[in-house]
C-alpha cells in the first residue's frame, strides 16, 4: 500500500483515467452532499487555504502505451461531483482560454490516443449520461430523455450550475478553488481489494448490503469478467427491480427461498435483516461452492420473478395474467410483503410442471386468505418465518396438490394459525374493521364484495374511496337526527364496523351530508355496498 497527499487535479491527471468498476454502487451523492462541496469551495475562494476533501483507494490497471488507468475502489462520489462541478463551470464560462483549461484538466484529454476521451469511465448504467453531460457541444437539455433528466448524475449537474449562476463569485475564482482541494491517494499493492473495501464500509462507507453482495461476487475476477457477468447479470437485475431498495429485499427474501429458512445459522434464533445479510449471503456461497457466474446466474432467475410482485398506483389491473392479478391482490392491495418468498418458490416448481395453473391459482387464493383473515384476526400472516417453514414443508413432497397445500399453510398455532370461518365471521361482523385492518383493508374487503356479488361492469379499483355512513365526525344536523331516534350511542358502537362502511367515489361531497342525503346520492352510485 502506497499512500500520498495531493491535489484533486493531480490525482486526476493529464495521463490518466479514472474508472469506476462495475461492482461499485452507482453514482448517488445526494444534493446535500453537492451543495457541501459548494460551500467548502466558496469557502477557500473567501479564506484561502487548503480543504482535505478524503482518501482515493485505487489500483493500477495494466493499459500499453503511455496512458494509465485507475481502478477507483473507494473515491467515486467525489471524484465525479467534482467532474460534474468542473463542467458546470466549463458550460457557463465564456472565456474561451478557461474553458480550455478546465476540459483539458478535469474533463477530456487533451492529446495522446486518449485525445478527446473522458478522464473518467463510469459504471455501465451511468455511462451514457455521463457522456452526454461532459459532451463539447453547447449543454441543451432537449438532448435528455426524461428519464436521463432523472438521474442523479443529471440532477446534480443542474444543481451545480444553479449553485455557480446564482453565487457573487466568479467563475474563474471557483475554478482555481478546485486546485486547493486536496486528497491522499492510496495505491493498493498485494493488499486485497474486497477485504478493503469491506473494511471502509465498516468505518462508515455508505454501501448497501447489496452494493457489498455485488462486490464480493465481481472484485476477485479479472476486469473482463467483471464487465462481462455484470452487463449480463448483476445490471440486469438493476433493470428489473429499479430501485436500490428493491434489489436489497429481493436478495433478502431469495435466501430465504433458497435456504428454505429465515435463520441466520440452524443453531440460533437470529433471523436474517438487512444488517445481517451480506454476512450470510457469503456464508452461503461459500457453503455451496458456487462460483460468480452460477451465483449470478441464478440470482438472475429469481430477480425475474420478483419483478412480478412489483406493482404501483398506475399499474393496469385489466393487462395482468391470471397469475399476475392474483400476485396484485396478494402482494400489493393485501400489502402481504414477505408473500414473494412463497410466490418464488412455486413459480420455480411452477416452471418445472410440478403442478398446473389452475392449481397455482387455487394455492395464490388460499394465501389471500390466510393474508386477510390474519389482518381481521390480528394474527401474523405471513412473516418470513412462517414461509421458511412452510417452503421446508413443501420441499417434501416431488409434486404438490391443493389438499398438501392447505395442509402446510395451516399448520401454525395460536397467533401463527389460520383463522376458522368462526372465528373470522366473528371479528368481521362485530370488530371495528376500519381501526383493525385500516382504510386499505376495508377497501380490499368491499371491493371484493362487489365484485362477488354484481353483474354490471365494476368501476376502477382507484376510483373507490372508504365512506363513513355515520361520519366520523358528527355536525349539529347529524347530532340532532340521533338524539331524535334515541341513538346516542350509536355513534361510539358502530362507526368503524362493516355495516357503518361503504365504497364511493364521491367522497368530498357526502361528507357530513345529512342521512338523507347521502341515501339519495349512495341510490346513484355505481357501487352496491
Amino acid at each position: 500500500m502506497q499512500a500520498s497527499v495531493m491535489q484533486i487535479n493531480d490525482f486526476i491527471g493529464d495521463k490518466r483515467t479514472l474508472i469506476i468498476p462495475v461492482y461499485q454502487r452507482n453514482y448517488d451523492w445526494k444534493c446535500a452532499n453537492c451543495e457541501r462541496l459548494f460551500d467548502d469551495l466558496e469557502h477557500l475562494v473567501k479564506n484561502g487555504g487548503e480543504h482535505f476533501i478524503g482518501t482515493f483507494v485505487y489500483q493500477n490497471k495494466p493499459v500499453a502505451g503511455n496512458f494509465q488507468e485507475y481502478v477507483i475502489i473507494d473515491g467515486q462520489q467525489r471524484v465525479t461531483s467534482v467532474i460534474l462541478f468542473a463542467k458546470a463551470l466549463y458550460d457557463l464560462s465564456d472565456d474561451d482560454d478557461l474553458k480550455e483549461d478546465i476540459r483539458s484538466t478535469f474533463i477530456k484529454h487533451s492529446k495522446g490516443e486518449q485525445k478527446n476521451k473522458c478522464k473518467l469511465r463510469p459504471t455501465e448504467y451511468d455511462r451514457a449520461v455521463f457522456a452526454k453531460l461532459m459532451s463539447d457541444d453547447e449543454f441543451d437539455e432537449n438532448n435528455f430523455t426524461a428519464q436521463e433528466k432523472f438521474s442523479v448524475l443529471y440532477r446534480n449537474y443542474q444543481f451545480f450550475c444553479e449553485k455557480i449562476s446564482e453565487s457573487p463569485l466568479k467563475i474563474r475564482e471557483l475554478h482555481n478553488a478546485i486546485y486547493q482541494l486536496k486528497i491522499v491517494s492510496i495505491l493498493l499493492q498485494e493488499e486485497n481489494p474486497q477485504e478493503i473495501f469491506e473494511s471502509l464500509n465498516s468505518t462508515g462507507l455508505d454501501l448497501s448490503q447489496a452494493d457489498l453482495i455485488r462486490n464480493f461476487l465481481l472484485m476477485p475476477l479479472n476486469y473482463k469478467e467483471q464487465e462481462e457477468l455484470y452487463k449480463s447479470y448483476w445490471l440486469e437485475i438493476e433493470k428489473l427491480l429499479r430501485e436500490s431498495d428493491n434489489v436489497e429485499n429481493f436478495i433478502l427474501q431469495y435466501l430465504i427461498v433458497k435456504r428454505k429458512s429465515d435463520s441466520v445459522k440452524e443453531t440460533k434464533k437470529q433471523r436474517l435483516s438487512p444488517r445481517n445479510l451480506y454476512e450470510t449471503f457469503k456464508r452461503y456461497f461459500h457453503e455451496n461452492n458456487f462460483d460468480a457466474e452460477s451465483g449470478l446466474k441464478d440470482i438472475y432467475h429469481y430477480a425475474k420473478f420478483f419483478r412480478r410482485f412489483i406493482f404501483n398506483d398506475a399499474t393496469k389491473f385489466n393487462n395482468l395474467s391470471a397469475l399476475d392479478k392474483k400476485f396484485y391482490e396478494l402482494v400489493y392491495l393485501l400489502d402481504a410483503a414477505n408473500a414473494p418468498i412463497i410466490l418464488m418458490y412455486l413459480l420455480e416448481r411452477y416452471e418445472k410442471n410440478h403442478f398446473d395453473e389452475a392449481t397455482f391459482i387455487k394455492f395464490l387464493d388460499a394465501l389471500i386468505s390466510l393474508t386477510f383473515r390474519a389482518k381481521v384476526c390480528r394474527y401474523t400472516g405471513i412473516t418470513s418465518q412462517f414461509a421458511g417453514n412452510v417452503l421446508a414443508r413443501l420441499d417434501k413432497e416431488n409434486s404438490l396438490d391443493e389438499k398438501f397445500f392447505w395442509s402446510v399453510i395451516t399448520f401454525g398455532k395460536g397467533r401463527y394459525a389460520f383463522p376458522n370461518d368462526k372465528e373470522f365471521q366473528d371479528k368481521l361482523t362485530s370488530e371495528n374493521l376500519y381501526t383493525t385492518i385500516k382504510s386499505d383493508g376495508c377497501k380490499y374487503l368491499l371491493y371484493s364484495l362487489e365484485k362477488a356479488a354484481r353483474a354490471k361492469e365494476l368501476p376502477s379499483y382507484s376510483e373507490a374511496t372508504v365512506e363513513h355512513i355515520l361520519p366520523q365526525k358528527p355536525n349539529a344536523d347529524w347530532k340532532k337526527y340521533l338524539t331524535a331516534r334515541n341513538d346516542s350511542q350509536t355513534h361510539e358502537l358502530w362507526l368503524h364496523t362493516l355495516g357503518n362502511l361503504t365504497l364511493t367515489g364521491e367522497n368530498s361531497t357526502l361528507s357530513n351530508s345529512a342521512f338523507d342525503k347521502k341515501k339519495e346520492i349512495y341510490s346513484r352510485s355505481n357501487f352496491s355496498y
